[in-house]
């Protein structure tokens, strides 16, 4: 193996070869190494002047996930709406106790968080939901919802995502704390990823087909990765 060859080679402190040090994730670069933060804005790669960067910055990689969000989401609803109102709102012992329950406290983070981040994200009037919701009720706000989550991520702004918010002390949490935007954001996409797996769990227990839509299927139906051109 030459030189270079070794050089470009990824290791455990060179994992990424092909990428200028100021281009790579996790803080790698010598100005963010103490900086916790997933990826780097393309505007501070000093290496790349002259040449096109691939790696997106960190709030390029939030829409793409809140964009996927909103899309698998809407398998769900054509499921639930497939099923009874009794096998719906039936107490399954998980984290919240029915299908429902879990989709509405899905939706209530989303609502929760952003408005938290910007108090105006959500204009009235907001659609209302019965105690339990209905599989209706929750479509009509999820289409509320979504409108305005897409509204706040397109105007937010890289430097947005370094603001911090206030966490008081309280039933969800033992101690105060000031939360940056982009933590309370990537913990959104924590959130509905480990309840949508939930509710997959649980609907596999009912032998109905989750409706599945993987990352990739989405990046391809919307134009993020390309065919192979024909032969």
């Amino acid at each position: 193996m030459t030189a270079m060859s070794a050089q470009r080679a990824p290791n455990a402190t060179n994992p990424f070869p092909d990428l200028p040090m100021n281009c790579r994730p996790l803080g790698m670069c010598a100005r963010f190494r103490n900086r916790p933060i997933p990826l780097i804005d393309k505007t501070d790669c000093k290496e790349c002047v002259g040449r096109r960067c691939n790696m997106p910055s960190e709030l390029e990689s939030l829409r793409g996930w809140f964009a996927y969000i909103a899309a698998a989401r809407r398998g769900y609803f054509e499921t639930f709406e497939k099923l009874t109102s009794g096998e719906l709102s039936r107490d399954r012992g998980a984290s919240f106790p029915s299908l429902l329950d879990i989709l509405a406290h899905s939706q209530g983070a989303l609502y929760f968080w952003i408005r938290n981040c910007y108090p105006d994200a959500f204009p009235p009037p907001e659609p209302e939901t019965g105690e339990p919701p209905t599989v209706a009720q929750l479509k009509e706000f999820e289409t509320y919802l979504q409108a305005h989550v897409q509204r706040f991520m397109a105007a937010l702004r890289e430097t947005d995502l370094n603001r911090t918010i206030v966490r008081p002390k309280s039933g969800a949490s033992d101690h105060e704390c000031n939360i940056p935007v982009r933590e309370v954001l990537w913990h959104l996409v924590e959130e509905e990823l480990q309840h949508r797996g939930e509710i997959n769990a649980l609907l596999w227990q009912i032998d109905v087909e989750a409706p599945v839509y993987n990352w990739i299927r989405w990046a391809h139906d919307v134009g993020r990765i390309k065919d192979l051109p024909p032969k």
